[in-house]
């Protein structure tokens, strides 16, 4: 959507900063498995620039887990 621009690529972005989009629930449902699994972690790459204060959007969740954790 955000390739093409114009109203479309507006609403992607709207949803994108209100949270209220498939990467956020992505977040969200990795995070509550990560946690239930008491699995330390950390988010990397477009989210966190975003958690930090970056205006911009993604399309993709990193997260950094241990070796031994993602054993």
């Amino acid at each position: 959507m955000m390739e093409r621009g114009g109203e479309a690529a507006i609403r992607t972005a709207g949803k994108f900063f209100m949270k209220d989009d498939p990467v956020h629930q992505t977040l969200r449902a990795i995070v509550e498995r990560l946690k239930e699994l008491q699995i330390p972690y950390c988010i990397a790459g477009g989210l966190a620039l975003v958690a930090h204060g970056y205006d911009r959007t993604t399309v993709d969740v990193d997260v950094i887990v241990t070796e031994a954790a993602a054993q």
